[in-house]
């Protein structure tokens, strides 16, 4: 690695130790942790509460109350400005939580209709709850005035996860007083232990959106790590045992595909979500149909390396969390049903049609959280073979099918032991995808995270191994990375190390770019919690990162500074500039190129936000990048605007423009052949590129449980290719006129939209309908004409271009058991 490197790894530790010293200069670090809060549920001896918002209920008044919350914005611990009162009852069933938030101006309240878990500023109180009691893990529900609802789950003390939803229920009333929220939380809906008494983790929140104003009733210090851990209690909860629940949800879908012919088609299907245990559930789909998910924004990727999409199928978003390892991705679920392509169509016959994703038989998964707090986690799917159909036979037999991926089955099993009190972890992670007639792979990592000093100071890391492809082409790698971090005060300061040998491959089941790789970084960043001139609170922080491959071949050095200010008015402010010093690239390797020099550049971006509460909204992004020289540059800007006309309605308009000139963009290896000698050519083009993206969104709710929602992405890609050239020699820029002899110049539009209505017609029974269209144009050797950007002409000509219109309608019915 060299001396001077290992020097600079040493410094890095010394700077942060003194960091972190420094730092925990604070009383409080060293202190005790605050007493929590405790609030005491009663119990209702009668009739349970009718859930209708009003907390007339007899049990109301018996009771006792809970108020005194304190603000964690605008200024984090001054009393609330607003009263707010909370109450909890429970009985054999349920948990009933009662909140009244009084306000002075009660026409001031804002409320805003929006379907399930779409985040909206408006007021609303949530109720979060940690019935484990490990100061880790927990569940909130939140309601908004309007009676919207959002739901989740927390894990590792301060993640949040918003794809997990149960059913419960919810009313909220307003009067001149101020307004209420009424909830009943089945134990279904919780996980936890049987026990004679217990004692759960709780916290109450509210947000007075017109004052920018959020109020706890335990104070979640920013200047504390975690967020589960500094919840109150609750206690008073006595002889209740946690149910064993069953659902099924069968569904049926009618599909209708317009690309030129029609194809009608239908299918049914169902899911299962079964509480083997207090501790642990198992949820399983048999054919399952995820029509109404919205598809893959378009995108221009001309790098070595894959584009990344998270995933959005409701059952392998649900609980996710818990396949979480370390730094590295070992599981991207959306491996399981990816597009078809392990085996390649032969070059001799054209292909006439092919399918796009791979059909998914069946998926069982099965997580949970033992008495010994053990968290685990195993999944199982198992994909059917795909075949694309050829214009001619292959064989005497005359078929004219041929195999693109075979039937697969994955796995995937996840482990993480909660250690020193609650507050760290241990796990291990372990994957397998096998494949019917090819080869299979396995991954496999430990990992932890280790906490100290009531969460300030932490080690983490983890080691990875994977092993994968054919057995004549079999490869074989590692990972180690190793993590320091100092969390929590005014400072906080943190050093990684990773090393990714050259045969690590995690993407049969999991997502990594690349490997052979060695990285180090440091990063330090320090809060200002109190109003300091225009700003209601800031934070900054500096960056170094350096890169080598295996060879030692320098990759990247880079620093970078990064600035966020909050301001009273709710705005925010980001500004965020950074150096790349020269280097070496070696992405064209990967498409048998060479390394080539990586000239220094400067950049920044910057973000504008104005106060998301208001009828308009902004968000403005400009970015800048140059390199040394000035031959290659870049600009972007987009823009986002919000517009709320009406409580029901919101319109979102996104429209980006990215410009630029890459002085080196790789385009081929060409081998010339003279006498039996290969003479290799590594061209290059200096390509000016033009990107023009029309996101726009738009929602309309017409109650909590109907909504119509729209995505539309108009998407317009322009290259064009001024000059080609080859490089004169590897680890150089050096560069001589080369005559490609053809044109590589490119326009691509496309045209992707998404309309769905969602009516929750009874708790847990969804209809969907959903019109989704796909139209596309990818032009090469174009003319001067197809250069232009002529954004109304692009436009109008990605609404007409040849697509696919898909029509479908699906029901899902809850049932109980």
């Amino acid at each position: 690695m060299g001396c001077a490197v290992i020097i600079r790894i040493l410094w890095s530790l010394v700077i942060f130790l003194s960091l972190a010293l420094l730092s925990s200069v604070d009383a409080d670090i060293l202190g005790d942790r605050d007493v929590p809060r405790t609030a005491t549920a009663w119990r209702v001896r009668v009739v349970a509460p009718r859930i209708d918002g009003t907390l007339d209920d007899s049990i109301w008044r018996q009771a006792s109350t809970h108020e005194h919350f304190l603000q964690s914005d605008p200024l984090e611990g001054a009393a609330a400005t607003e009263r707010t009162v909370f109450q909890i009852a429970y009985d054999e069933e349920a948990l009933f939580v009662g909140v009244r938030g009084f306000d002075s101006d009660p026409d001031g309240i804002i409320s805003r209709l929006t379907r399930r878990d779409a985040d909206v500023e408006a007021d609303w109180v949530s109720v979060s709850l940690d019935p484990h009691h490990d100061l880790q893990s927990g569940v909130w529900f939140k309601a908004y005035v309007s009676g919207s609802v959002e739901d989740g789950v927390y894990s590792a003390d301060r993640s949040r996860d918003e794809s997990w939803d149960s059913i419960w229920e919810v009313e909220t009333t307003v009067d001149d007083s101020g307004w209420t929220a009424e909830f009943r939380i089945p134990y279904h809906a919780l996980r936890f232990s049987p026990q004679q008494s217990y004692t759960w983790g709780l916290n109450v929140e509210r947000r007075i959106s017109r004052k920018h104003e959020s109020v706890h009733w335990s104070l979640i210090h920013r200047d504390r790590p975690g967020l589960v851990s500094q919840f109150g209690q609750l206690e008073g909860i006595t002889a209740i045992r946690p149910p064993l629940h069953m659902e099924v949800i069968p569904y049926s879908v009618g599909r209708s595909i317009l690309d030129g012919s029609t194809d009608f088609s239908g299918a049914a299907g169902a899911d299962l979500r079964y509480g083997i245990s207090s501790g642990v559930s198992l949820n399983a789909t048999v054919n399952p149909d995820f029509g109404q998910v919205e598809a893959d924004p378009a995108t221009l990727n001309l790098t070595a390396f894959e584009d990344f999409f998270e995933e959005r199928r409701p059952f392998f978003v649900e609980g996710a969390s818990i396949f979480n390892s370390g730094q590295h991705r070992l599981f991207h679920s959306r491996r399981i049903g990816r597009r078809p392509g392990l085996f390649e169509t032969p070059d001799s016959v054209d292909v006439l049609a092919e399918p796009d994703a791979t059909t998914i038989l069946g998926a069982v998964k099965l997580t949970g959280k033992t008495a010994g707090k053990i968290s685990f986690g195993l999944l199982g799917a198992v994909t059917d073979d795909e075949y694309a159909r050829l214009a001619g036979s292959l064989d005497a037999a005359g078929s004219d099918r041929f195999r693109v991926e075979p039937r697969t089955g994955y796995f995937v099993g996840r482990a993480q032991q909660d250690v020193l009190d609650g507050t760290s972890t241990v796990g291990a992670i372990l994957t397998a995808t096998h494949r019917d007639g090819a080869y299979a792979a396995h991954t496999g990592a430990v990992d932890w995270d280790l906490r100290f000093v009531q969460d300030r100071y932490a080690v983490s890391g983890s080691v990875v191994g994977s092993r994968t492809g054919p057995a004549g082409d079999r490869k074989r790698g590692y990972i180690g990375h190793l993590e320091f971090d100092k969390r929590g005060g005014w400072l906080e300061a943190q050093t990684r190390m990773s090393a990714l040998s050259p045969g690590i491959d995690l993407n049969d089941l999991g997502f990594l770019r690349r490997g052979d790789l060695k990285q180090w970084s440091a990063e330090a960043k320090g809060f200002h919690l109190q109003p300091w001139g225009p700003f209601l609170r800031w934070d900054l922080s500096v960056e170094t990162e350096i890169d080598w491959n295996y060879d030692n071949t320098r990759l990247r050095t880079s620093s970078d500074m990064a600035f966020w200010g909050d301001t009273p008015s709710g705005g925010r402010f980001h500004l965020h500039m950074g150096r790349e010093f020269a280097s070496m690239d070696d992405s064209d390797v990967r498409r048998d190129g060479p390394i080539i020099k990586r000239l220094g550049e400067l950049w920044v971006h910057s973000i504008l936000e104005s106060d998301p509460g208001r009828t308009v909204s902004f968000r403005v992004r400009p970015g800048l990048r140059r390199t040394d020289g000035g031959d290659a540059w870049s600009r972007d800007v987009s823009v986002q605007f919000e517009y709320r006309p009406l409580p029901s309605v919101w319109l979102s308009m996104g429209p980006r423009y990215e410009t630029g000139r890459r002085d080196a963009q790789w385009i081929d290896r060409i081998d010339d052949s003279v006498d039996g000698n290969t003479t290799p050519h590594f061209v290059y083009g200096e390509l000016r590129n033009r990107i023009l993206d029309l996101s726009t969104r738009a929602r309309v709710s017409f109650n909590p449980e109907l909504s119509v929602e729209l995505f539309l992405q108009p998407f317009i890609a322009i290259g064009d290719y001024r000059r080609f050239k080859e490089l004169v020699e590897p680890q150089t820029y050096r560069f001589a006129t080369y005559d490609l002899g053809e044109n590589r110049d490119f326009h691509r539009r496309s045209l992707k939209s998404n309309l769905v209505l969602r009516w929750e017609f009874q708790p847990g029974s969804l209809l969907y309908v959903v019109w989704s269209q796909s139209r596309s144009a990818s032009l090469d050797d174009v003319g001067e004409s197809e250069l232009q950007l002529r954004p109304l002409r692009r436009l109008s000509d990605a609404f007409t271009d040849e697509g696919t219109n898909v029509f479908l309608a699906k029901v899902n019915f809850w049932l109980p058991l």
